[in-house]
């Protein structure tokens, strides 16, 4: 079953697939920042831990979204692990840019 039908389903699956996952890594991006500028004076620590899981579950979805078709056998865990690297990554180049401003 090799139709064209079943070939631009299967395009429109890979880029259902990529948007989605672009969409969630400017979300995590955003959850990043929103981390840093949880830091100032007066923002309680309920800002903190919702930026920061919202930010790591965004990049798990990136991540799973992303590397699930080429790597068949990632376990969740390493999507996990890999998204609170890919956080903490993107938190630490912002607050790098931001103190060499």
């Amino acid at each position: 079953m090799n139709t064209i039908a079943h070939r631009l389903f299967r395009a429109g699956q890979i880029l259902a697939r990529i948007l989605g996952s672009l969409a969630l890594l400017a979300l995590g991006l955003f959850c990043a920042f929103g981390f840093l500028a949880s830091f100032e004076p007066g923002n309680g620590v309920q800002w903190r831990i919702g930026y920061g899981l919202l930010g790591c579950g965004c990049l798990a979805g990136a991540t799973a979204g992303l590397l699930r078709p080429f790597l068949p056998r990632i376990t969740a865990l390493g999507i996990i692990m890999g998204s609170a690297g890919l956080f903490v990554l993107a938190v630490l180049l912002l607050w790098f840019h931001v103190i060499l401003l």
